[in-house]
């Protein structure tokens, strides 16, 4: 296989590019959300953030309090905060769901913009707004910059199992085919693609140490990753059964002793980032319990959970948010990683990290909506998931490096196949048609909180493409 290093011209050059597509479309979602380019459930991420740097602490019951005195009742912008925060009745201090640690991955790049926001107000003699536009910004910068980091993983990750071609292809159609790029560039203050960027250098670290075998250090920086992508996204934990694996394979080929002591490098490094968001939830209200029992049932992230995994097939081929009828380019991917699990052994915990992934999303609760189990309408895909807004599959983003190597695998194997021009060709219709259902997202031409057949799909692209010509002309 050829396995060159991409070049350092070329790494410089996709920051740049990065960069450029980020400042445009941060432009149209700051001008579409009525001037703020965090929104949704970014809103927290962004107060965390704020309160490390200015207060050296997490507790954000004073940006709670400033924000929710400053806009009205129906303000969008505060929906989810108010909805899902509570107030401690002991300590008066505000209670979140959400991990602290989505915000603190983020704290460098708000501390520079509040840092250019300071000079900026020194230049204009105006007082420095630390939840202004520049701050704002900044942060979301964070995201091109893991989404940079990830798209780079990916690849490095393809490069382990295909050749150069195929897992440049494989790296740019999960990116730009699947809900990566709209969570990147378009909703960039979400969790997304901070957690994509530590999972995809997770996972190719790990396919490393699966092909050259692991030490302390390799152990302990994996769950490193592994600890830090938890405190970003609860989800992120069920990736532990990769170095779980790992250190399964390593039974055969070491002494009991020497693997015990590997195996305690590994929970050292999960335990560091742990500790951050223990302390967080010891000292300034829990940002929600990841799992907790109840005489109803279990509640993960204050959402109730059905063991038995309802909507696991919805998750991938709902038409209201599966991941497959969203993203074709994402079935190809988990078609070609079940193809590599036929002959190598690395593809199985892959296999299985992504499955064990589709079935927490289809058991949290939060898919139960007019439908419930045991009705016998389950399969209604048209009414699944109803008011839950989001763009496609948004839970496996994380999973893109899953995907890609299984697309890698699947182009390199169909080479003889078919001809030189066929995956560029459908990868990049792919793309395409992502990037107008983003359009048409945005613009909301198609529907946010409802199920969508094709047909709707190309209506709303259609009308989307007349709006866009009437706004440039």
């Amino acid at each position: 296989m050829t396995r060159s290093l991409p070049s350092p011209r070329l790494i410089l050059l996709s920051a740049i590019a990065t960069l450029i597509i980020g400042l445009a479309t941060f432009t149209v979602t700051t001008v579409s959300t009525s001037g703020s380019l965090v929104w949704s459930d970014g809103l927290p991420y962004f107060l965390y953030a704020r309160s490390a740097v200015l207060d050296l602490d997490t507790d954000i019951t004073n940006e709670y309090d400033e924000l929710d005195a400053q806009f009205p009742a129906d303000a969008k912008l505060m929906v989810p905060l108010r909805s899902w925060t509570m107030r401690d009745p002991r300590t008066g201090r505000i209670v979140t769901p959400w991990p602290v640690g989505a915000g603190l991955v983020m704290v460098p790049f708000y501390a520079s913009g509040y840092a250019v926001e300071l000079a900026a107000a020194a230049i204009t003699g105006q007082r420095p707004d630390s939840y202004g536009i520049i701050p704002q910004y900044f942060f979301c910068f964070g995201a091109l910059a893991y989404g940079l980091l990830g798209f780079w993983a990916i690849f490095l990750c393809c490069r382990e199992v295909a050749d150069d071609t195929p897992a440049y292809l494989a790296s740019l159609g999960i990116i730009f085919g699947g809900p990566a790029a709209f969570y990147i560039f378009f909703n960039p203050s979400m969790a997304h693609a901070s957690s994509l960027g530590l999972i995809s250098l997770l996972i190719l670290l790990w396919l490393r140490q699966w092909r050259d075998g692991t030490s302390h250090s390799g152990i302990a920086f994996l769950g490193l990753l592994l600890g830090t992508a938890f405190t970003v996204r609860y989800q992120n934990a069920l990736f532990g059964v990769l170095p779980l694996a790992l250190m399964f394979r390593e039974t055969s080929r070491r002494p009991f002793s020497r693997l015990l002591l590997i195996g305690s490098s590994g929970i050292a490094g999960l335990l560091i980032p742990l500790s951050i968001q223990f302390l967080h939830a010891y000292f300034w209200g829990a940002s929600g319990d990841p799992v907790i029992s109840q005489q109803s049932g279990v509640v993960v992230g204050q959402y109730p959970f059905d063991l038995k995994s309802p909507y696991f097939f919805h998750v991938l081929f709902s038409s209201r948010h599966g991941a497959f009828y969203w993203a074709p380019v994402l079935a190809m991917g988990m078609l070609g990683l079940v193809w590599a699990a036929r002959r190598q052994s690395w593809a199985w915990p892959l296999l299985i990290a992504l499955l064990v992934n589709v079935y927490l999303i289809g058991a949290l609760g939060m898919a139960y909506s007019d439908l419930q189990p045991g009705t016998g309408q389950e399969s209604d895909w048209n009414t699944h998931w109803r008011g839950a807004p989001s763009f496609g599959m948004r839970y496996l983003t994380e999973c893109a490096a899953l995907f890609a190597i299984g697309l890698a695998v699947l182009i390199d194997s169909s080479t003889r196949w078919v001809g030189k021009l066929f995956w560029p060709l459908v990868l990049s219709l792919l793309a395409v048609w992502n990037g107008l259902l983003i359009l048409a997202y945005g613009l909301k031409t198609i529907s946010r909180s409802y199920s969508l057949t094709y047909h709707d799909m190309l209506i709303g692209v259609s009308e989307a493409l007349k709006q866009l010509v009437q706004r440039i002309f």
